[in-house]
């Protein structure tokens, strides 16, 4: 058991890193006219879930949002994992 709780820790310290990683990095993938109008400019991506949502971003980045996605449906499957497994 002790094993299966230092590979979920492991997991989840890889998804958060990654996860971070992608937040910070998607402001640059974006498509640039897509923010014109936009108070923030490109910053605007992180309001209304738009960074989850594919039509924001240039074509050949659409890797972003999916890795985005799936990192954030893995936390959210690691971490309840983790609290069954700790009671």
């Amino acid at each position: 058991m002790l094993y299966l709780e230092i590979a979920l820790l492991v997991i989840s310290f890889l998804l958060i890193v990654t996860g971070a990683t992608l937040f910070v990095l998607a402001r640059s993938y974006v498509k640039k006219e897509m923010f014109e109008n936009f108070y923030g400019g490109k910053n605007a991506i992180y309001g209304g879930f738009r960074i989850f949502k594919y039509e924001y971003y240039q074509s050949d980045k659409l890797w972003v949002c999916t890795s985005l996605r799936v990192v954030f449906i893995g936390l959210l499957m690691v971490f309840p994992l983790m609290y069954m497994l700790a009671k």
